[in-house]
């Protein structure tokens, strides 16, 4: 749900009204409900932007299926091309932060650059395929899927790393490295391969930069 800035306003001086009657004992059990009911509205506008910029890219990663969206990185085939696909793709929205041709160095300047990506872990170095109920709990159409061979903090060059955009369900946008053509695949066609897997999440806020790496079934770090 939107929040417009005048609204938002109104909704922060009744916050502090009510924390006001809330430290003095006044109707405490009431307050505490309507503080709650607050903060969730106070915040929704930052979930809104993230949930927005997901759909842009998810949109720009569709529109992009059936092009060569490598060129650009001084490379001569598509052989290699995932990561420049991505990297134009996320441009294509208005995101210039990565830009590269290497999996491990576009998931490090999007890591890094503000504002804020939460990182999840699919895979963390097991030879299984990819745990489609694992993944559907977590993925959203518009994260951003990178898959390395080693670990991450490795250069993974070459094929040792694979990347692209999720879709719907277990649908990835990506790269073919057979022709250099921008397409929707399976997932399990080009990740399982992988022993490192995670996702991508861009925030369009104005936040401190705030990595959060999750695998499933364990809490935040």
């Amino acid at each position: 749900m939107r929040v417009n800035n005048s609204i938002r306003l109104c909704f922060l001086q009744l916050w502090q009204s009510l924390w006001t009657f809330h430290c003095h004992g006044i109707a405490r059990g009431e307050c505490s409900r309507l503080l709650v009911v607050l903060s969730l509205l106070l915040i929704s506008p930052a979930v809104a932007n993230a949930e927005d910029l997901n759909l842009r890219i998810f949109k720009a990663a569709k529109d992009s299926t059936g092009k060569q969206m490598w060129h650009g990185y001084g490379l001569k085939t598509g052989f290699l091309g995932c990561s420049a696909a991505v990297c134009n793709v996320l441009e294509s929205t208005g995101l210039k932060r990565a830009h590269s041709a290497a999996v491990s160095i576009m998931r490090n300047q999007l890591i890094k650059s503000p504002p804020s990506c939460k990182e999840f872990i699919i895979k963390n170095g097991t030879d299984s395929v990819i745990d489609d109920a694992e993944l559907l709990k977590i993925s959203r159409p518009g994260d951003i899927l990178v898959a390395f061979v080693e670990s991450p903090s490795k250069p993974n060059l070459g094929g040792n790393a694979h990347c692209g955009i999720m879709g719907d369900t277990n649908i990835v946008y990506t790269n073919d490295w057979n022709d250099g053509i921008w397409k929707a695949v399976d997932i399990h066609v080009m990740f399982d391969y992988y022993k490192h897997v995670r996702l991508l999440r861009l925030n369009s806020t104005n936040r401190p930069n705030a990595l959060q790496t999750q695998a499933p079934g364990t809490r935040s770090q």
